[in-house]
């Protein structure tokens, strides 16, 4: 595994990124919806939910002994399900991210979960990849888009570093995404005279966008879509309260004041939400036997790079 330090530029560069609950706000929201994507009839069968990333590995089984790229690595949740999926000791696994935080993390955990000689931890942007042309077997950019200004730089950086006829693998979400808890989020926001900006989530490239992208461009043919549209059910629990508020903190860097455009930290809204979004949260459980409700819409579009 590659070693490294960053530089203090880097640092400055991701210096607001540095903040209460900033780190992996949108890991978060995943382990949501691996949790409680599921029906309430199905704890009790001991049934687990839909893992979109374990799905997604396994799209790349044919890569094994390749060389893959992973971009916008987070916190290498995706890196561990192809490590998990036979690509251990076999494959060429190069993870890429911009965070400064998000590379530290990788490090840190992929170190001490794997002893892999043929993983690589780099930090790099979507936009400008550090990769030869035609170098890689597949690549992987998994609920990224949506966050970048120009999404098709991540397109055109991808179709140039994959080998022709190379699988590439993009998500998304869609808008109606954890619908409730951004509505409610938007509610703690006006209640400190806060906004959130909703380009930078799901409606800036929603999923329905990303397949249309990939199908009117001339880089990539469309191999398949995989969809998750179902309801995700959070109980009413100490410790689905929990949840649910770490999610409404995962919000919080996006808040800033309208009149200051001061970021607000979850200090500033954590007696309001512990006071009033939790009778709300108890409130709509109560209208669903004692689970709240919410939507998990997402998927992801697998294509062969065509040159």
């Amino acid at each position: 595994m590659s070693e490294g330090y960053l530089s203090r530029n880097v640092y400055r560069q991701n210096r607001d990124q540095y903040n209460d609950f900033w780190p992996l706000n949108a890991d978060i929201r995943r382990d949501l919806y691996l949790k409680y994507a599921k029906r309430p009839e199905d704890w009790a069968n001991n049934l687990q939910p839909r893992d979109l990333w374990l799905e997604a590995a396994s799209m790349l089984d044919h890569t094994i002994g390749g060389r893959i790229l992973d971009i916008g690595a987070s916190n290498g949740y995706f890196i561990e399900k192809l490590l998990e999926t036979g690509h251990r000791g076999r494959s060429h696994i190069i993870g890429i991210d911009s965070a400064a935080q998000n590379y530290e993390i990788l490090q840190e955990n992929l170190r001490r979960r794997y002893q892999h000689p043929d993983l690589w931890l780099k930090y790099g942007k979507a936009e400008q990849l550090d990769e030869a042309t035609n170098s890689a077997d597949a690549a992987a950019g998994l609920f990224l888009v949506y966050h970048m200004p120009r999404p098709h730089m991540l397109f055109s950086e991808v179709h140039r570093v994959v080998k022709p006829g190379g699988t590439v693998i993009f998500s998304s979400r869609g808008t109606d995404n954890l619908f409730n808890s951004f509505n409610i989020a938007r509610v703690v926001a006006k209640a400190h005279d806060a906004v959130m900006p909703e380009e930078n989530f799901y409606h800036h490239f929603p999923l329905i966008q990303l397949e249309k992208s990939v199908d009117q461009g001339k880089r990539f043919k469309r191999v398949a879509t995989v969809y998750q549209d179902e309801t995700i059910y959070i109980p009413a629990t100490n410790e689905g309260w929990q949840d649910f508020t770490e999610v409404i903190a995962s919000y919080v860097p996006l808040m800033r004041h309208e009149q200051t455009q001061r970021q607000l930290k979850y200090s500033d809204i954590s007696e309001y939400v512990n006071k009033e979004i939790k009778k709300e949260f108890e409130s709509l459980a109560a209208e669903y036997n004692g689970y709240f409700p919410d939507h998990v819409q997402q998927g992801f579009v697998v294509a062969e790079n065509t040159k």
